[in-house]
């Protein structure tokens, strides 16, 4: 079966100057059609892994690999269409000041036309 996430030895450090990493030679893969869960206590890592797996942190070794891409600059906006994030606090979730601009946020992001979006954010809210 084809993995569709594939970490291999990622390690992340906020600090530089920390006692420890945040994630120290962590991997990871994901096949299709796998349902995982990543639990653990506060400050266990597990925001900072969900963050390198769609390119909001960039780890300082490993690799990461999403579908059939790596990870990088030049294809992050890929790995991110395929990668969504729901942030934990309901008050970050909100960007416009409406539902429609809230419906419409991924869709500005990834270029859909206006009048394709206006179209598919009423559609999506009917």
């Amino acid at each position: 079966m084809d993995s569709i996430i594939k970490l291999q030895d990622i390690t992340f450090t906020y600090d530089t100057e920390a006692p420890r990493p945040a994630l120290a030679e962590v991997s990871l893969e994901v096949k299709k059609g796998e349902w995982v869960a990543i639990i653990g206590h506060n400050g266990s890592g597990k925001s900072t892994l969900a963050k390198t797996i769609n390119g909001l942190l960039l780890p300082q070794s490993g690799s990461v690999q999403v579908g059939n891409l790596d990870l990088n600059e030049d294809n992050i906006w890929e790995i991110r269409k395929m990668v969504g994030m729901v942030f934990q606090n309901p008050d970050n979730q909100f960007v416009g000041s409406t539902v429609e601009d809230d419906v419409a946020f991924g869709m500005e992001n990834q270029g859909i036309p206006r009048e394709e979006m206006i179209e598919r954010v009423s559609d999506a809210l009917e």
